[in-house]
């Protein structure tokens, strides 16, 4: 048997072929079926189950030839799938001649063909289509699956079943049908074909003495009789189906450009009958998933409500396809809404109180001309205070809803929602949560109601209910320096390195503020402007200098009106030293007043101890005499380098 035959295909490219066809036949009925109940709306197998099954063997197929792939890098069983992929990309010019020939070559038995590798030309070319309709289904299914309702691939997917069935048909009709190549058809079933048939019709294959003395490579009568057999089937379906309707449902498809291939399903019939539901573009992109964009295009009461955040869209994110999904046909209800069960929180407008008992289309309604009812509404309710279906009370002085204030068991009393709570305009602290609305909101007149005063638009400046106890002196607004609590001790929040132009150096940083600001004649206290210079506070200081004490008079200072107080004291140092004196009195003098500033200090304070000592020795009769010298000697303390002179006058 042998002898007379020769090995075409390997046991693995047997198997190859067999699982690769019954997954392409399967996809290709099951693709053929979904186009024709698109196209002609017949009523075969659901077009849901098709499409899964469709998908699901594509995947198959994917994953089936990716395996071999990946095999057959490390199994040398499944090179020959190599040799046979590369032998469609190996072509000769006689190959070109061999394709033009071949038309000719049909009608005419004088025409001879040019010998033939493997594989013949019309073989290759079939191999290399089957390589390409492979690779543009893949990618194009996966496109189809991972980018839901892209364009553009659906549109390549679809166009290439033409091809698919024409080399199909070719295909089949060649292997079976067709009697000079029909006997190829053990090869692919038993790896072997007849040694006659290889020499005839593969000649340099099988490198035969006499390459072109072979028959014909297609049986004319065969053709015919195919061709007629197969408008013998499309008529008779036509007239199964009935000649009218199918001829109908052409112009509808013609006039259409043939768009109901593309569809999946029928448009609900809203969208069906907008002008631009014929253009497919109106909704897709050919490369992208259907955006918002086109759907808020048109949908312009839905782009309101989510630029103002408002309602059950104003708190979505997302694409508007992941709940309205289309193309489920004419009577479909895409807004995938359960009015039962329903959760109106989610539309930011709880249903509470009264509200509960109220039907749908108590509030979801949309009315003619007529003021009659025609269907219900749900988005882009007219709503924007309640107040369409309550009289405003407030006669428009809010711009806020209703609910910000009041609640839906009730108007008033517990039931009025806290106003001035912490995200209010104006939330009341402190001091201000103690009083009565009337306080600040006045009855417009006597017995009127609280809801008929002035409730918005009020000053919230402090001076429009409290007096200027300081008289127009401050340009900073209350709050700067008092807080709601109340207005001194702790709740004064005046920092005077802060808010004033007048900085407190370290000498005068725990001075009371009462010792520089005084009542003024009109008995207002003054805060700003005050003079900076010392001698405006401390006059006592001055007169000492000048010779003049409560308790004695002497002359005056040397460094009266020629020193500043700041050559002596260092503003930046709460304390200062004895020594750091020193050295001011040495910059200014010569080294031996370093000295001497030590030396009057020891004379003054021995003048103090002599005076607590008289002080110890004097009787309890003597009290009199005790505050005095007691008197004298706080004075003294006081005047102390200011004017040493006066100083130990008044301690002798």
């Amino acid at each position: 048997m042998k002898i007379f035959s020769v090995r075409r295909f390997t046991t693995v490219e047997i198997i190859y072929h067999a699982i690769q066809l019954v997954l392409y036949l399967i996809l290709f009925v099951s693709g053929g079926m979904i186009l024709l109940k698109r196209l002609f709306e017949l009523e075969m197998v659901d077009l849901v189950v098709l499409a899964k099954i469709h998908r699901v063997t594509g995947f198959v197929l994917i994953a089936f030839v990716v395996q071999i792939v990946v095999i057959s890098i490390f199994s040398k069983n499944f090179r020959p799938l190599w040799e046979t992929f590369l032998d469609a990309f190996r072509w000769l010019y006689s190959d070109i001649i061999w394709l033009i020939r071949m038309l000719s070559h049909t009608f005419g038995y004088r025409v001879k063909l040019p010998p033939s590798g493997r594989f013949n030309p019309g073989q290759k070319l079939h191999l290399l289509v089957i390589y390409l309709l492979l690779l543009v289904y893949a990618s194009t299914g996966l496109i189809m699956v991972f980018v839901p309702g892209a364009l553009g691939p659906w549109v390549v997917h679809t166009i290439c079943f033409a091809p698919s069935v024409l080399f199909l048909a070719i295909h089949l009709f060649l292997s079976i049908i067709n009697p000079p190549t029909r006997k190829a058809i053990k090869g692919i079933v038993t790896g072997y074909v007849p040694l006659d048939y290889a020499r005839e019709h593969h000649a340099l294959w099988q490198k035969s003495e006499d390459p072109v003395s072979h028959t014909n490579q297609v049986s004319l009568p065969a053709v015919m009789l195919t061709i007629l057999v197969s408008v013998a089937v499309l008529v008779s379906v036509a007239w199964y189906a009935g000649f009218d309707r199918v001829k109908l449902q052409i112009i509808k498809i013609a006039n259409d450009g043939a768009r109901e291939a593309l569809l999946p399903g029928m448009l609900i019939s809203a969208h069906a009958k907008e002008p631009d539901a014929k253009q497919c573009t109106s909704c897709h992109n050919y490369l992208n998933s259907p955006p918002t964009s086109k759907c808020l295009k048109c949908h312009r009461e839905i782009l309101a409500v989510i630029n103002n955040n408002q309602g059950y869209h104003g708190a979505l994110t997302g694409q508007c396809r992941t709940c309205h999904t289309e193309h489920k046909g004419l009577q479909a209800d895409i807004t995938s809404l359960d009015v039962k069960n329903f959760n109106h929180e989610n539309a930011r407008f709880s249903l509470e109180g009264k509200h509960r008992d109220l039907e749908c289309r108590s509030c979801h309604k949309q009315q003619n001309k007529n003021n009659e009812l025609t269907r219900t509404e749900f988005i882009g309710l007219p709503f924007k205070k309640c107040i369409d279906c309550h009289d405003d009370i407030h006669k428009g002085q809010f711009q806020k809803e209703c609910q910000s204030c009041h609640s839906e068991h009730g108007w008033k009393g517990t039931w009025l929602v806290e106003s001035h709570g912490a995200d209010s305009a104006y939330p009341l602290n402190g001091m201000h949560n103690k009083l009565k609305c009337i306080e600040c909101h006045k009855l417009p007149y006597k017995n009127a109601k609280l809801a008929e005063s002035k409730l918005a638009g009020l000053s919230h400046e402090c001076s429009s209910c409290h007096d200027d106890i300081h008289n127009g002196q401050m340009h900073h607004t209350c709050e700067i320096c008092h807080n709601e609590q109340g207005w001194k001790g702790m709740n004064l929040l005046f920092d005077h390195n802060q808010h004033s132009s007048s900085k407190l150096d370290k000498l005068h940083a725990h001075v009371s503020c009462n010792l520089c600001h005084l009542p003024d004649k009109d008995k207002i206290i003054r805060y700003c402007p005050l003079p900076q210079q010392c001698d405006t506070c401390h006059t006592d200081i001055v007169d000492f200098m000048n010779g003049k004490s409560p308790n004695g008079n002497a002359d005056a200072d040397p460094h009266a009106e020629r020193v500043t107080c700041v050559e002596c004291h260092t503003t930046d140092i709460a304390k200062q030293l004895p020594q750091q004196y020193a050295e001011k009195c040495a910059d200014c003098h010569t080294p031996r007043y370093y000295n001497l500033y030590f030396d009057w200090q020891k004379s003054l304070a021995h003048g103090l101890k002599s005076n607590l000592q008289l002080i110890k020795s004097l009787k309890g009769n003597d009290d009199d005499q005790k505050e005095r010298i007691i008197a004298k000697i706080k004075i003294a303390e006081k005047i102390g380098f200011h004017n040493i002179q006066l100083s130990m006058i008044l301690l002798e």
